[in-house]
């Protein structure tokens, strides 16, 4: 699926953003919307936050996805979905790129130069088996993908009890529980951001890095923290490649691939090939 949010009223730049869940999503997990952080950040403080978490990254739907499958969807559908404006004014085309950055290709926004951060975003830690054999497979970063320098890493964050193996259901009666089970069943899913729509090439001609570090700077132990870094200087519009290699099982790009096909949803053909034959699925 495509999935979007439009504003339901002016909303101020360094104002948190609110989405409903529903009447019932929080009470079946006897759980209550608390909201933990600011309401909005002071006017003068904005300029930092830009410079420290705006990402360089562009990845998803640029203007030819949004031109030739989105709007004549939602022109054919209007009267459905009950618009209160006409589809023509949901977007400003002016932020949206002249490219359609999907899966596998996202693109740098700006000049990014070497050793620069270039997204800074969240990963959730969860068991391999919750992932294995789907269609976020291809996304998540299996164990045996990572580094060397990330298996260490995650081995002292879970040393120092900085990290848990993250897992909740109604059988936990929706409360976080710590299933770890062994170092090589850790699974990291990039959960916001872009990180998971870059290209992950391993070794070859890759021009940025991934950081993997501890989510308690927000006072949780669960997640981690993502941080993707130029390894050279990247022009605008220059595609990202990751130092990561790609998951090795088909069947969870064959999932994937039905799914994105299904949706309309732009990918750059390379992430479907496969990589013994070259064949494109």
């Amino acid at each position: 699926h495509m999935v979007g949010f439009r504003a339901t009223r002016d909303i101020a730049a360094g104002e948190q953003l609110y989405v409903s869940f529903g009447l019932i999503w929080h009470s079946k997990r006897g759980k209550e919307a608390n909201i933990t952080t600011d309401t909005s950040i002071d006017p003068a403080l904005l300029p930092l936050y830009k410079n420290k978490h705006c990402s360089a990254a562009y990845g998803g739907v640029g203007l030819p996805t949004w031109k030739d499958k989105i709007l004549p969807i939602l022109e054919a559908n209007r009267d459905q979905y009950n618009m209160q404006l006409p589809p023509l004014a949901w977007m400003d085309l002016t932020r949206l790129a002249p490219f359609d950055a999907g899966l596998s290709d996202a693109r740098a926004k700006i000049d990014v130069a070497k050793g620069q951060q270039i997204e800074q975003s969240l990963g959730l830690v969860l068991s391999r088996n919750h992932v294995r054999g789907t269609a976020l497979g291809p996304i998540a970063f299996y164990w045996e993908n990572l580094k060397i320098d990330h298996h260490q890493h995650l081995i002292n964050l879970r040393d120092d009890e900085k990290i848990i193996l993250q897992y909740q259901g109604e059988d936990t009666e929706w409360q976080s529980v710590d299933r770890f089970v062994g170092y090589s069943e850790i699974t990291v899913l990039p959960i916001s951001g872009n990180i998971g729509m870059v290209r992950r090439v391993g070794n070859e001609d890759f021009n940025c890095k991934l950081l993997i570090r501890s989510n308690k700077e927000h006072n949780t132990n669960v997640g981690v923290t993502l941080e993707m870094v130029a390894t050279r200087d990247i022009a605008a519009g220059e595609v990202l490649k990751l130092n990561i290699a790609p998951s090795e099982f088909r069947e969870e790009y064959e999932l994937l691939h039905a799914e994105m096909e299904a949706s309309g949803q732009p990918h750059h053909p390379s992430i479907f090939e496969n990589s013994e034959a070259g064949e494109e699925l």
